[in-house]
């Protein structure tokens, strides 16, 4: 009798299986806990998408995406392929797993996606643009949106001084099965597709999979902060789309189909993946967000534009991971886009005490966080030629240059 090891599977699956593009995919298997994250800012951008079938119901489409505004996301075109209604789940703590939940108030999906099988994909790579924009109802009262990289750079890991690359996903575990929480891998390849400058493939590192579920992550790569000297952070370069060849099964095959039912079952999962990139979608992604928000029109940005976005990014924050010793000398104020001032209080997330006018210079003393693991930052201020304590202000609402 036939036995379906792991290994006859593999090589089965290898010979006859291609991911179906547009599969919303659930995780990373054996890839770093988020809360590990090197930079430090990932959890403020990344994003679980949720597209309804059927007027949020519980049928719905699982993906991943980006925060580029507090109110903007970029996920993959397939997430939101045929969907009735779209929520969007921030990260609010990662330890207990909390997040803040905003419902879409439009979303468009580029016209020449093509997410159908990888075959025409393949063939039609001019037109396989798989990316989408989301814009919410409200802002989000804690993201810190990510910057883009700069216009100019190509995604290459074999370019000289190449960057570390970073995908991200869902937790599953040894049986593929999904857990709570996410995780991050670095990238082992990254090469510009041959016959589409804006289509990518990369692979991970041995041993990490990717698998159904993940679309719509983003992919960073580790730059020079632009506004914390000697630190690093997050800069968006793509959002995957799709996994290649599903060769991989669980190493405990049998264990796996008793849990999930047959082979066919088990979630496919992948060592490559692929993603469009950003800078070649930009112009596409600011039509759209004035298409969908006239009154309040926006853009993309990038690191190294000369004008600043009327909100604190990724790079430009506090809360994104800088030292506090790094703070003290850089220039602050404090600012609420979506007030005209911002609550001091008396400890991190304690009583308010008073009540700060957006642009109120002010100077970082330490850092503290809250039972949330958020952080909130004393500040002092000048008062009659003399520096004055103030209190505690939540950490995204202090932005220093």
């Amino acid at each position: 009798m036939f036995k379906l090891t792991a290994s006859r599977a593999r090589m089965l699956c290898l010979m006859v299986c291609f991911l179906v593009i547009g599969n919303p995919a659930f995780a990373i298997v054996n890839g770093t806990d988020l809360s590990k994250d090197p930079l430090g800012s990932a959890q403020r951008f990344l994003v679980t998408v949720r597209g309804y079938v059927n007027n949020h119901t519980t049928t719905h489409k699982l993906c991943l995406g980006a925060a580029i505004a507090k109110d903007v996301i970029i996920t993959a075109g397939h997430c939101l392929r045929d969907v009735k209604g779209v929520e969007v789940e921030f990260i609010t703590s990662l330890s207990p797993l909390a997040g803040e939940v905003i419902a879409a108030k439009s979303w468009r999906v580029h016209p020449l996606m093509n997410a159908v099988l990888g075959d025409v994909a393949r063939v039609e790579t001019d037109r396989y643009h798989d990316i989408a924009v989301i814009l919410l109802a409200s802002r989000s009262k804690y993201a810190v949106p990510v910057t883009a990289a700069p216009r100019d750079f190509v995604p290459d890991s074999f370019a000289k001084n190449a960057p570390t690359f970073y995908n991200f996903g869902h937790i599953r575990d040894s049986l593929y099965v999904q857990q709570p929480g996410y995780q991050f891998a670095t990238l082992d390849l990254v090469i510009r597709h041959q016959n589409a400058p804006h289509w990518y493939r990369v692979s991970l590192p041995k041993g990490v999979l990717i698998c159904e579920g993940d679309s719509g992550s983003p992919i960073t790569i580790s730059a020079a902060d632009e506004k914390v000297e000697g630190k690093n952070n997050h800069y968006l370069v793509g959002i995957q789309v799709t996994g290649a060849l599903s060769g991989w099964m669980p190493n405990d095959l049998q264990a796996a189909i008793a849990h999930w039912g047959s082979p066919s079952e088990i979630p496919k999962c992948a060592r490559a993946t692929t993603f469009v990139d950003i800078a070649g979608h930009a112009d596409w992604i600011d039509e759209k967000l004035a298409e969908m928000d006239p009154a309040r029109p926006r853009r993309v940005r990038f690191k190294g534009d000369k004008d600043q976005p009327e909100e604190a990014s990724a790079s430009e924050t506090v809360t994104s991971g800088a030292r506090t010793s790094d703070l003290k000398q850089k220039s602050c104020v404090v600012h609420d886009a979506e007030d005209t001032g911002v609550s001091v209080r008396n400890s991190p997330n304690g009583k308010i005490a008073t009540r700060l006018k957006n642009g109120r210079a002010v100077a970082i003393t330490s850092t503290a966080n809250d039972a949330k693991g958020r952080p909130w930052h004393l500040v002092q201020g000048q008062h009659e030629g003399r520096a004055q304590k103030l209190g505690y202000v939540f950490g995204e609402l202090v932005v220093c240059r």
